[in-house]
């Protein structure tokens, strides 16, 4: 039963992408959780992988968020 509570709670995570206007063209926008979410691997990697600068990341408010470009970059080893 716990199970289904957290598959449910992920799901919510991945909807609630945000988007974004850069240049006049509309972007999704991913926070650390869901970004992890996406690409199965840990928040930590994550974090670990802005840190090291494989991954392009932008803090605001004391947040981490990364543009859908800069992931698909970082997927295609351009990061």
């Amino acid at each position: 039963m716990d199970n289904q509570k957290g598959k449910t709670k992920q799901t919510d995570k991945v909807t609630e992408i945000k988007t974004v206007s850069t240049n006049f063209q509309t972007e999704p926008i991913y926070t650390v959780d869901t970004l992890a979410l996406l690409l199965g691997v840990s928040e930590i990697t994550i974090r670990s992988h802005t840190s090291t600068g494989k991954i392009k990341g932008y803090k605001r408010m004391g947040k981490w968020f990364y543009f859908h470009s800069d992931v698909v970059n970082f997927l295609k080893g351009n990061g």
